[in-house]
């Protein structure tokens, strides 16, 4: 009869090394494909809000719609989410201003966020958006004409604001609608009605760019394509940056250019943060 012979315990222990070392390698692969498919899905997100916004210039005389609507029967703001969002049909979470912290699931939600997303309650809190995705409303390097209804002009796609007025772009005022950014993404450290602007100075806009698909975030563009890039490609070459052009300003001017002599470095200190925090 055989002698059947079993493994010594130093095969055992090659076996299990063998598999650690296996382990080892591929788990990292398999992180960056569910990261990249995260990543996918958060692309498709911003391509949805993207289009629905230039649908909406489509209907109003090619005009973006503003970062809010100030309400005085209320003194609340309406959030450009809710002027979008008949155009989109996915996004408004019903629940309680205070009690419900559920906002994910929609479309304003980015999958690879995993900061708590910071939530804006529209009419008395009937309904609520995740803030993962913010329109770029920039106001460094403020050119032109105070336009009507009081509110300072803004360089980004959706305006600025004076007090209780907001007021967007049109189309036909961006000099590159291919290389300005409508909407970027949030790391949940902040709300409002969904707003940012480059200014490092603000302590709830310092921290505010989301980076997290792997050292990169997604940007939507004014004609309605998204990208991905890493924080300093959006900043020209000129700026310090390594990116073509300056994809803040709605006039495609350098910060180097601009008359306020901050501009500049809280550019680059705004995106200096959100490489340092996803490294």
């Amino acid at each position: 009869m055989k002698k059947l012979r079993g493994f010594t315990l130093i095969e055992l222990l090659v076996v299990i090394a063998i598999i650690a070392i296996l382990a080892a390698i591929l788990f990292p692969v398999f992180a960056k494909a569910r990261e990249k498919a995260r990543q996918i899905s958060c692309t498709s997100n911003l391509k949805q809000i993207a289009l629905a916004v230039n649908m909406y210039a489509q209907d109003f005389d090619e005009n973006f719609p503003p970062k809010g609507i100030y309400r005085p029967d209320t003194s609340s703001w309406v959030p450009w989410q809710t002027v979008v969002a008949p155009y989109v049909k996915n996004g408004a979470h019903t629940g309680s201003a205070t009690g419900d912290t559920n906002y994910g699931g929609n479309v304003f939600a980015c999958p690879s966020n995993p900061n708590a997303s910071s939530a804006f309650a529209n009419l008395a809190g009937a309904f609520q958006y995740s803030c993962d995705y913010v329109v770029n409303y920039n106001e460094a390097y403020n050119t032109g004409t105070a336009p009507p209804n009081g509110a300072a002009p803004g360089d980004g796609p959706f305006g600025g604001q004076n007090g209780q007025y907001s007021t967007a772009t049109g189309i036909a005022a961006q000099v590159a609608p291919a290389s300005l950014i409508m909407l970027y993404e949030n790391n949940g450290t902040g709300g409002g009605n969904s707003t940012w602007n480059l200014d490092p100075t603000n302590t709830g806009f310092a921290t505010a760019l989301y980076a997290g698909h792997t050292a990169t975030g997604n940007y939507a563009f004014c004609d309605g394509h998204v990208k991905s890039l890493r924080p300093f490609a959006t900043l020209s070459q000129r700026d310090g940056g390594n990116g073509t052009v300056n994809a803040w300003t709605i006039d495609g001017k350098d910060f180097i250019d601009s008359p306020n002599a901050n501009d500049l470095p809280n550019a680059k200190a705004f995106l200096t943060n959100a490489v340092n925090k996803y490294k």
